[in-house]
């Protein structure tokens, strides 16, 4: 079984999916020139998001960085996540999101789904 294993491909995906993403030029298509993006993450990098892909509207919905990387005053969970949900604002069906929010991204994209 170990034999076959190795003869498969496995693609595996980590938290810094973005940065193969890029390497591959698969971002471009996706992001160049949209009328809007969404961001939610801890860091706020929309000004180099909308010159790097001729965006028309970036918006960035701040959470609190992971404790184990970043020095936080604030938790995400159970205090902060309700604040994010909240100010999720989809402005119109199909708008582009890029949600690096961890476990409660889950729950993001879900109320971004939900709102269209």
């Amino acid at each position: 079984m170990v034999d076959n294993l190795k003869k498969q491909e496995c693609q595996l995906f980590d938290l810094f999916i973005f940065k193969a993403m890029h390497k591959q030029g698969l971002l471009p298509p996706v992001l160049d020139g949209l009328d809007f993006l969404g961001v939610v993450s801890h860091t706020n990098n929309t000004d180099q998001l909308k010159q790097a892909f001729s965006l028309k509207q970036c918006h960035h919905i701040e959470i609190p960085g992971h404790q184990s990387f970043m020095k936080s005053d604030k938790l995400h969970f159970p205090h902060e996540y309700k604040r994010v949900l909240k100010s999720i604002s989809v402005p119109y069906r199909g708008a582009v999101y890029i949600v690096a929010g961890g476990y409660l991204g889950k729950l993001y994209c879900h109320e971004i789904k939900s709102q269209g």
